[in-house]
């Protein structure tokens, strides 16, 4: 039987004014619990799988959240139509933009659909690489993969994805709340990631990656 959320018995307006005051747990409950059906839905209609809800749901998570992080797109939502219906249609817009970029990005992959227990990172360079270009991305690939910090490993891959360092923090703070690692500080409040904290990670990850491929300092 499943566990009773704090959010179950709240209405669509009550959660959304419970986000658009800061609430982002309420955020997460609305697009991983209530409407995770039906943004899986969306997935298998508009991709035919299921292998890219991760990433859309991030970008239904950073959609909402707004290029300011104020959750203002939410207040687009008038009440004309039920909240449901207005997220499907959203959501579907959203699906249909990054159609091109992800199924492109998962087409020039280096691993094949065939293998199993594959940790796999996609290939994200340009057209047509040479042969000596294909050797340098597979070392990178390897080394990447290799990395221990799982944090430092998901920037530098949403990064090579195009992401802002703005957009990769709100992933990251989901990543880390989806995973219980959100810390808090002395007064109790939320240690969440920015963009600054982002490209702390990356500078390391980046020194790690250079070490690994015997990339000289100058």
């Amino acid at each position: 039987m499943r566990k009773q959320n704090t959010y179950d018995s709240l209405s669509e307006r009550d959660l959304i004014d419970a986000i658009l005051s800061g609430n982002e747990e309420a955020a997460i409950y609305l697009i991983y619990n209530r409407y995770y059906r039906d943004l899986r839905y969306l997935c298998l209609d508009i991709y035919g799988s299921h292998i890219y809800i991760d990433e859309l749901c991030q970008e239904v998570y950073i959609h909402l959240k707004g290029k300011n992080g104020d959750w203002h797109p939410l207040t687009t939502w008038f009440g004309i139509s039920t909240f449901r219906t207005w997220l499907n249609r959203t959501a579907r817009n959203l699906f249909l933009q990054k159609r091109a970029s992800l199924i492109g990005f998962r087409e020039n992959k280096l691993y094949s659909d065939e293998e199993d227990d594959v940790d796999p990172v996609e290939n994200v360079v340009a057209d047509q690489p040479t042969l000596e270009e294909n050797l340098q991305k597979v070392l990178l690939l390897e080394a990447i993969n290799k990395l221990d910090n799982p944090d430092q490993k998901l920037v530098i891959l949403k990064e090579l994805q195009g992401y802002s360092h703005e957009e990769i923090a709100a992933i990251l703070n989901l990543v880390r709340r989806a995973e219980n690692r959100i810390k808090l500080n002395k007064e109790g409040k939320e240690i969440l990631a920015d963009a600054a904290a982002v490209d702390v990670l990356k500078q390391r990850a980046v020194a790690y990656l250079k070490e690994a491929l015997g990339v000289k300092r100058k």
